[in-house]
This record gives structure tokens, sequence and C-alpha cells, in this order.
């Protein structure tokens, strides 16, 4: 079969405007493993930041861009053992807003601030900073500690 300049220039040129059309009309998409970013489940153990674990659930939900019963829904997956009772017991109406079920559960499990300085002093009681950790890390172990 003979190939003709003609028709390759034709077939490149509908490839490559079919390909730059894909290329810039197509919204770009962060090529993230979802099992990297998904947050852990929450289980109510001593060494849960639940703030911090809070913030990131929150930045999740807006990075996926979920909807409320969406995000309602990943909450409740993601609650574990005592958080899974607490979460159950609630009433319906709580559990169907986003911000009343984030509200009760920074008052559940969020320390409160006099649990604060108890924690802060009880560091500082029973710090004795190993001779291999740095300042700095020690330092960050307390910020973590509260």
């Amino acid at each position: 079969m003979e190939c003709k300049v003609d028709d390759t220039d034709k077939r490149l040129s509908s490839d490559k405007s079919y390909l730059s059309q894909s290329l810039f009309t197509a919204p770009p998409t962060p090529m993230l493993s979802e099992s990297t970013l998904t947050p852990q489940g929450f289980h109510v153990t001593a060494m849960e930041d639940v703030q911090e674990w809070l913030a990131y659930f929150v930045r999740y939900v807006t990075f996926k861009q979920l909807s409320e019963p969406a995000t309602v829904t990943l909450f409740a997956l993601l609650m574990h053992s005592a958080a899974n009772t607490w979460f159950s017991a609630l009433d319906e109406a709580e559990c169907n807003d986003f911000k009343t079920l984030r509200e009760r559960f920074a008052q559940k499990y969020a320390p409160a601030p006099i649990n604060m300085w108890k924690r802060a002093s009880d560091f500082w009681t029973h710090l004795r900073q190993p001779m291999d950790i740095s300042n700095g890390d020690c330092l960050f172990g307390l910020f973590a500690f509260i």
C-alpha cells in the first residue's frame, strides 16, 4: 500500500489537534494514590491528636470536593471502637449536619484548655531528655504531646 504524504500529514494534524484539545481542555487531575491520602481511622487512643486528625479530615474532604452526605458517611466510616459507639449514639439531626457533627466531635474528644495545661505539666514533670535527642526534637515532642 502506498502512503501519500498528504494523507499522513492530514492524519498527524488531526491527531495533534485531538491531542492538544484533550491536553488543554481536560482539568488537571493529580496522580496521587488514594490509599496514601485517605485519613486514618479514629480510634480514641492517647497517641491520636484529635485536632490534627479533624483538620486533616476537613482538608481531605475539601480536596475531594465531597458533598455533605458523602462527608458525613466517610466520617462515620472512619470512627472505630469507642468513637464508633459515640457516633452511633448521636441523634439523626446531629449526624446529618457536618458542622454540628464536627462541633460534637471536638467537644467530646478535643482536650479542654485546662487539660492541655495539665498535660504540659505532666510532660515537663516526666521529661528526661535522652542524650541522643536534640533540643528541637524534644520541643517537637512537647508540641505533639499538647
